[in-house]
């Protein structure tokens, strides 16, 4: 009869666990020299595997090649080189999207209509600016002093045709 042996062995691999916020440095510096921006919120797709790179190996090492960048739809796509064993590299396609952000007034409360609008009811908000209307207010100096012809909802962008001049009552 076979002896009834078992035998597990493991196999533990050293190595340096690459997370997706050790490399946005990298991949926003090679999209922003692509761009007339630098407000830039990058997304990454695919990145959920992640990476690991050999202990005897540097995340220094890790580069950027074939960045391939639409401004229309703002998605871009590149080739990963990461470092591997002793002077070798693997690569990976990955993609994401870049988009540039505007930084632009709102309220910070219910403005009622015909309510006069300050300063301390001001905040600011980034938004992506390819998805913002052309008919809304980029400057506080367009805003204050001015009422609402209808009333405004916090933290929204506020439009051109949603305020006016103050009316003036006289007794």
């Amino acid at each position: 009869s076979k002896p009834d042996f078992h035998f597990r062995v493991s196999i533990k691999r050293l190595g340096l666990q690459v997370t997706e916020a050790d490399i946005m440095p990298i991949i926003k510096s090679a999209v922003l020299s692509q761009l007339d921006s630098e407000k830039v919120k990058i997304s990454l797709y695919g990145f959920a595997r992640g990476i690991t790179i050999p202990s005897t190996r540097s995340i220094d090492e890790i580069q950027i090649t074939n960045l391939k960048l639409s401004e229309v739809s703002e998605s871009f796509s590149f080739k990963l080189q990461i470092p591997e064993g002793d002077d070798s590299y693997i690569t990976r396609t990955m993609s994401g999207r870049a988009a540039i952000m505007a930084r632009i007034p709102v309220v910070n409360s219910v403005i009622l209509k015909d309510e006069v609008i300050t300063a301390d009811h001001i905040s600011w908000k980034e938004v992506n600016s390819r998805r913002t209307p052309n008919n809304i207010l980029i400057s506080d100096r367009e805003l204050v002093g001015m009422a609402a012809k209808r009333t405004l909802r916090p933290n929204q962008p506020i439009q051109t045709t949603a305020i006016q001049r103050p009316r003036i009552i006289k007794k």
